[in-house]
C-alpha cells in the first residue's frame, strides 16, 4: 500500500517593476563652469579649475536651461569667485550637464492579488520639499547677459588679403602685416628714426622709436591746430605737418582717425618715403571699426 505525500504550498515568484528616477546631483569640472562666467568673476587659480564640484539637480534644473545662483556657486567654490557687481544667475554649459546627468535605476515589487503593500517610511520634510524635477517640466531660464566681444587691440588689427598684399609690395616684404609689424616697417624706412601710430586712446610705437616723446599728446595737439588755423585764414592745409625740434624734424600725418608721428634722423622725408606712409594710413582709415 503506497503512502500519500502531503501537498506543499509553493509561494509564487516575486515580480518587480523597473523604472528610472532623476539623479540627485551632477558632477562637473570647475573648468567647465568658468567658460560661461562674465569677465572679472573668476579669481581662482588654474589648479582650482581642475577640481570637480557637485551640483544638486533640484537647484540647477528649476528652469528649462541649467543655471545656478552665483552666490550658491561661490559657497561651493570659496575664494574663487567675485560676486560684487555680477549677475545673480549664471548659465551652466548644457552639453556638460547632459553628459553628467545619469538617471538612477530603481525597482518596485509588483503585488499579487490580495497582497498588501509594505508601509512606507514617512518622508523627511526636506526631501519632500526638494522633489527632483524632470527635464520636460523645466520652464524658460533667466540668463545673465552675454558679455560683449572684446575689441581687437590696435597692434593686432589686420588688413584684408588684397590690402595686405598691396602693403607687402609697397614695403618690399612677404611678412604678415598686422598693424604692429606695419609700424615697425615704417619706422625702418630710410632717414627715419622711428614711427608711432595713434588711434583714439591707443597707440603703437616702432621698436626704434625714441623714448621721452608723449605720442598721443603730440599728435592731438599739433594736428588739431591745422584745421583751426586754416579756417581762421581761409586756407585748407594738407594732412601733414613737420615740426623742427632741437633733436631734429618730427612730421605728423593723419588720415581719418589714424595719426602717424614720424621722427626723422637729420632731414625731412626722402623721395618716396612719405608716399609709403600715406598709402599705409589710407588703408588703415578704410578698415572697418574694431
Amino acid at each position: 500500500m503506497s503512502a500519500e505525500v502531503p501537498a506543499t504550498d509553493t509561494p509564487p515568484p516575486v515580480r518587480y517593476r523597473h523604472f528610472t528616477v532623476p539623479p540627485a546631483t551632477v558632477r562637473l569640472t570647475v573648468d567647465d563652469l568658468t567658460t560661461l562666467l562674465p569677465d572679472g568673476v573668476w579669481i581662482g587659480t588654474e589648479a582650482d579649475k581642475k577640481r570637480e564640484v557637485t551640483l544638486p539637480t533640484t537647484e540647477i534644473l528649476e528652469k528649462n536651461f541649467p543655471r545656478i545662483r552665483l552666490s550658491r556657486l561661490a559657497d561651493l567654490l570659496p575664494g574663487c569667485l567675485r560676486v560684487e557687481g555680477a549677475p545673480d544667475w549664471i548659465a551652466l554649459p548644457a552639453d556638460r550637464v547632459v553628459l553628467a546627468y545619469h538617471p538612477e535605476s530603481r525597482r518596485e515589487k509588483i503585488l499579487e492579488p490580495g497582497e498588501e503593500p509594505a508601509p512606507e517610511p514617512a518622508p523627511e520634510p526636506a526631501a519632500e520639499e526638494k522633489r527632483r524635477p524632470g527635464w520636460k517640466k523645466i520652464p524658460k531660464p533667466e540668463l545673465a547677459p552675454v558679455p560683449p566681444p572684446k575689441p581687437i587691440p590696435l597692434s593686432e588689427r589686420k588688413f584684408p588679403a588684397e590690402e595686405e598684399k598691396r602693403l607687402q609690395h609697397i614695403f618690399l616684404t612677404e611678412d604678415a602685416l598686422p598693424v604692429a609689424r606695419l609700424v615697425d616697417l615704417a619706422g625702418s624706412l630710410p632717414s627715419i628714426q622711428g614711427c608711432a601710430l595713434t588711434h583714439g586712446a591707443e597707440h603703437v610705437r616702432s621698436e626704434n622709436f625714441p623714448a621721452g616723446i608723449d605720442v598721443p599728446a603730440l599728435a592731438d595737439t599739433a594736428l588739431d591746430l591745422l584745421p583751426k588755423a586754416g579756417h581762421a585764414h581761409g586756407l585748407r592745409f594738407l594732412p601733414t605737418l613737420t615740426l623742427y625740434a632741437e633733436s631734429g624734424p618730427i612730421s605728423l600725418l593723419h588720415r581719418g582717425d589714424y595719426r602717424m608721428v614720424v621722427v626723422h634722423r637729420e632731414r625731412g622725408f626722402l623721395p618716396g618715403v612719405r608716399e609709403k606712409i600715406d598709402a599705409a594710413l589710407e588703408m588703415l582709415a578704410a578698415l572697418p571699426k574694431a
